[in-house]
């Protein structure tokens, strides 16, 4: 079954679609992720959404991380994430994703999509939306500083930041 599966079928039930939409949701599942997509999107035709996806490339990272063969092939043109998002793409283009908005995107897995997906704008770096969703570097201290307590480690605070990375700009 797919992740979030059952998730479309309740958008129907909250927004009063016919029983017949929702039972041909239903009866589906076992489509594609890009294909299960495709018929969401033609059951809402006639209207415009906001979708949202939060650290869509969590899996990617792990995958990462054990195969990059495996990762290129899932990612990569023809791999089931890359028409999944082909196919918000066409919806967006249709009128149907009016906005679009993810988060939790690493720089590698962002530029591997960008060819398909090339109607976004990475604003990462626009510091109007820095503290829109994730952590600052204030909670994360906040948040760790207990555990430094705890485990009576030396000022891990700054090792941390020293640590960071600015995330580089993907080229278009």
């Amino acid at each position: 079954m797919v992740p979030g599966a059952g998730r479309g079928e309740r958008f129907l039930e909250d927004y009063q679609y016919p029983q017949e939409d929702i039972n041909r949701l239903e009866a589906a599942s076992e489509l594609s992720p890009a294909s299960l997509m495709k018929l969401f999107f033609e059951i809402i035709r006639d209207q415009k959404i906001y979708l949202m996806i939060d650290e869509y490339d969590h899996f990617a990272n792990s995958l990462l991380g054990t195969s990059l063969e495996r990762f290129q092939e899932i990612i990569g043109r023809g791999g089931f994430v890359r028409s999944f998002y082909e196919t918000i793409k066409t919806a967006t283009m249709e009128g149907i994703v009016d906005r679009f908005f993810i988060t939790g995107v690493t720089s590698i897995t962002l530029d591997s999509l960008t060819s398909g997906f090339n109607i976004g704008n990475n604003i990462t770096h626009h510091q109007g939306f820095n503290q829109a969703i994730g952590f600052t570097h204030e909670e994360v201290a906040t948040t760790i500083q207990p555990l430094v307590t705890a485990c009576d480690l030396e000022q891990p605070v700054p090792a941390c930041r020293a640590a960071e990375r600015p995330v580089p700009d993907v080229p278009r």
